[in-house]
């Protein structure tokens, strides 16, 4: 049976009046959207279930791109568009949601900073990316130099398993943290664990499931309102 498709747009309104546009599909969820849906559909669901990002919103001033839906949206759907996921290996909704102030890069910025980490240390997969987005936000020369400090403190071979399984450590050593876990006044050092690793989407589905009715209290659904005219949720 065809599955049908209804596209809506649901305010999620934040304690900071932060208005944040998530999709809805009616049937079967998420799944019964084309697949650059799915990852917006993603995005917004991790979006509004991360503490990090609340934070983030809340102490953004009123104007500010945190706050602004529409804006964090087209970055999102730019680098979906450049970053395939089966063919980069880069999860743009779980970099984007680890890592907020990588929506102020442009598509073009965040391509640049991919292909010159790559070069620098050819270690950084899409998979080490997801796990430490803060690299695109950090300078290459200086991510590389970090990279032969880490190879003549531990060799060769344990450097490049370090830089694979816990890229946290070239932030580390590029003081990317605050000491209490900050970088900035945004909360940001908890993100390797709180969201599982692209290839584990079992454990990302179940997250989800268990953040959506958490993510309930911080966020006041409502229908949309277009020109002074109330459009209703689809059933």
């Amino acid at each position: 049976m065809a599955t049908t498709m209804a596209t809506t747009r649901v305010a999620s309104v934040g304690r900071a009046g932060a208005a944040v546009v998530r999709r809805r599909s009616a049937g079967d969820g998420e799944h019964g959207v084309p697949e650059s849906e799915r990852q917006i559909e993603r995005f917004w669901r991790l979006w509004t279930g991360s503490a990090n990002c609340r934070a983030l919103v809340t102490a953004s001033a009123r104007g500010a791109w945190p706050r602004d839906a529409a804006f964090v949206e087209s970055r999102v759907r730019a680098l979906v568009r450049v970053f395939d996921l089966e063919s980069t290996g880069v999860d743009v909704a779980v970099v984007c949601a680890r890592e907020p102030r990588v929506l102020t890069l442009t598509a073009e910025d965040a391509t640049r900073a991919v292909v010159r980490l790559k070069r620098a240390v050819p270690e950084i997969t899409g998979r080490v990316l997801n796990l430490a987005p803060g690299l695109l936000l950090c300078d290459v020369d200086a991510v590389r130099a970090a990279r032969v400090a880490l190879e003549g403190e531990y060799g060769a071979v344990e450097a490049k398993r370090r830089v694979r399984e816990s890229p946290d450590v070239l932030l580390d050593m590029l003081n990317f943290f605050d000491d209490d876990g900050r970088h900035g006044d945004e909360k940001t050092r908890q993100y390797t664990r709180a969201v599982p690793p692209v290839g584990d989407t079992s454990a990302v589905d179940a997250m989800l499931a268990n953040r959506e009715s958490a993510a309930r209290k911080f966020h006041v659904n409502r229908d949309d309102v277009v020109g002074g005219t109330s459009t209703r949720r689809a059933k």
